[in-house]
């Protein structure tokens, strides 16, 4: 029997064996292969908006590594390739991720291509002026997959048959010896019996006896849940009386109760005893009903009264109840924003009393920023720390703040986030989105770092400059002369590393919290643009808070962000030192920003002219410059 079990267990086991080496094969080549196609966009499109930027030139010199690239006109025609003569090629408007990309602007297709005799995948992506640009590169074979796994997987075969040889033995003899250990009248007989029906008959009592005791051990659970809930519902329904009786007779004993309430108050004691002595006959019935001494007796009851005197009764106690907001942000409890906002949290607390409570959710708890503001929409979420880019989304008026070379200096930013700037969009936010604005948080200057310093504007022309995925920022990126090629902050540092982008923008704390600083070695100080942050706050919530309260908030709200500016000074100085002597980055601060400024000035124009408003609010941030 033991031969027989170990037999089964072992064969089972490297059955399961195959079958997962099989999937994990089959996984793995569809895995490489949705990387390797992932990969052939992002290149198609980098190389999309180099050919839009210099056309035919961009092919001069182009180093394509294992990528065959091919330019197909609008009519098919075939104008440029690396693999073949273009002239030779016949027409491809009829290839499947050529016409995928002149109908829906991007294609993929994965076929045999006769002129390099294998299996190719195509991205094709249609270019402004309707012409295909589409890469393509071999196909990873699965032959090859199993070549590079064959190391590996025999190390893994020969683990894995050893292993289950062990569990094969070990189950075993954890399977027979509880049948060993039985000891009925004759042991001997039975053991000497090598099947199983033998002690079924035991095994069916015994089974019999478990399944007994499982049905009377849940009956009991259940009649215990039943008294608890029922417990439970008649203390409810005892306190809700009770409570109006405490507080009518607080009022009373108090003496603040008026002399004309003071009959209306007596009487409403009396309804309510009333209903505790109803509710208590209620429950005897139901205790004779539960023992099956009587009958059921059904009788017509007036709802919308009944809802009338719970609120009625509640009334006194609900009167003294706390606000209680959720407050969402979505960096790390470490950060300085959480640090300022924990302080936001108890000046609120302290100065209310207690009687509006914020409840400080870090680490995304809640959700991104976007997830936030649709939770403070929803009503579930009261207040938030966001982005502008965020906010943007919901109020396009916050992307004015986020125009490039805007700003002067810090002090300036300030100026305009406080003043009569950030009153205009923050009463757009509430007549829009019903979504006021608390504070404004500071984030510093961002500024470009790459492996080369930049200097001028020639210095980042065909630069593949990552950028927030902000119109605002990819517009500016084109109209400097870089690639904006947007992404998020969690890719950046592998983007650098592996050569995908040249460089990226942010301010100096990215050098060591992203740890970029190891990637790029070169930080040109041209402070392009100051994107703050918001506090927020859901308008309804807002207008169920006393004044008092209201300027309270502000108050807090307005403390936490002078905090936090000088935390953020600090964090500032903090990682350029340890940039520069740690890492080794070379902080460039002669850059011609006045070249940078007048680069994207036209920018600033076509917006002007595109969005209403935009003229007004610009030309009140620049007259905030004398104001300072």
């Amino acid at each position: 029997m033991s031969r027989k079990i170990f037999t089964a267990i072992w064969g089972a086991a490297l059955a399961v064996f195959a079958a997962s080496l099989v999937f994990i094969m089959g996984v793995s080549y569809n895995y490489f292969t949705g990387v390797q196609m992932k990969q052939l966009h992002a290149e198609t499109a980098l190389a999309a908006q180099g050919v839009s930027l210099c056309g035919k030139d961009y092919f001069t010199g182009l180093s394509t590594g294992d990528y065959r690239v091919t330019w197909i006109d609008a009519d098919g025609t075939v104008l440029f390739d690396t693999g073949a003569d273009a002239s030779r090629m016949e027409n491809h408007l009829e290839r499947e991720e050529i016409r995928q990309a002149l109908q829906n602007g991007m294609g993929e297709a994965r076929r045999y291509s006769p002129t390099l005799a294998d299996r190719q995948l195509y991205a094709a992506q249609r270019l402004p002026d309707g012409t295909v640009l589409r890469l393509s590169v071999v196909q990873l074979a699965l032959w090859s997959l199993v070549l590079g796994f064959a190391q590996p997987i025999c190390l893994v075969a020969l683990l894995a048959l050893g292993l289950s040889f062990l569990l094969a033995s070990q189950l075993t003899k954890k399977i027979v010896a509880p049948i060993n250990a039985i000891d009925p009248d004759n042991p001997m007989q039975y053991y000497e019996k090598d099947e199983y029906r033998e002690v079924e008959p035991l095994l069916r009592r015994i089974a019999a006896q478990q399944a007994q005791l499982r049905r009377d051990r849940a009956e009991i659970e259940r009649a215990s849940l039943i008294r608890q809930e029922f417990t439970a519902n008649v203390s409810h329904e005892l306190k809700t009386p009770l409570h109006a009786i405490s507080g009518y007779a607080e009022l009373l004993e108090s003496g603040l109760a008026k002399p004309e309430d003071v009959k209306p108050f007596a009487g409403k004691i009396r309804t309510e005893s009333g209903r505790m002595t109803k509710l208590v006959e209620d429950i005897i019935d139901l205790t004779r009903l539960d023992a099956g001494g009587e009958d059921y007796v059904f009788e017509s009851c007036d709802l919308l009264r009944i809802a009338e005197n719970a609120v009625d009764s509640l009334e006194t106690e609900a009167s003294g109840a706390a606000v209680t907001l959720k407050f969402a942000c979505d960096d790390t409890q470490s950060s300085s924003y959480y640090i300022a906002l924990e302080q936001f949290e108890k000046e609120v607390e302290e100065k209310t009393n207690g009687a509006v409570q914020v409840e400080l959710y870090g680490d995304a708890q809640l959700g991104n920023a976007t997830d936030t503001i649709e939770g403070m929409q929803l009503g579930t979420i009261e207040c938030a720390f966001a982005s502008t880019a965020a906010v943007s989304q919901f109020v396009p008026e916050f992307y004015y703040v986020d125009a490039p070379f805007i700003f002067r200096d810090a002090d300036h930013a300030h100026a305009v986030v406080d003043g009569e700037v950030g009153q205009i969009i923050g009463d757009a936010s509430i007549e829009k989105q019903g979504i006021r604005v608390l504070g404004w948080m500071d984030t510093a200057f961002r500024n470009i770092y790459s492996s080369k310093a930049v200097r001028t504007v020639d210095d980042l022309k065909g630069l593949k400059i990552r950028v927030q995925d902000m119109k605002s920022q990819t517009d500016m990126m084109s109209y400097l002369g870089g690639i904006p090629v947007a992404m998020s902050y969690g890719d950046v540092y592998t983007s650098l590393q592996t050569g995908i982008i040249d460089g990226t923008e942010n301010n100096e704390t990215a050098l060591t919290t992203g740890k970029h600083g190891e990637v790029c070695k070169v930080y040109s100080v041209d402070q392009h643009a100051m994107i703050p942050d918001v506090l927020i706050m859901s308008e309804k919530v807002w207008e169920t808070i006393s004044p008092e309260d209201q300027e309270i908030i502000l108050e807090a709200a307005h403390d936490s962000t002078d905090a936090h500016k000088v935390m953020w000074d600090t964090a500032v100085e903090e990682a350029v030192k340890e940039a520069q002597e740690t890492m080794g980055v070379e902080f460039v601060y002669d850059v011609d920003k006045e070249a940078f400024r007048e680069a994207t000035q036209p920018m600033i124009e076509a917006y002007e002219e595109q969005y209403p408003g935009v003229k007004t609010l610009l030309d009140t941030i620049d007259a905030a410059r004398g104001e300072e």
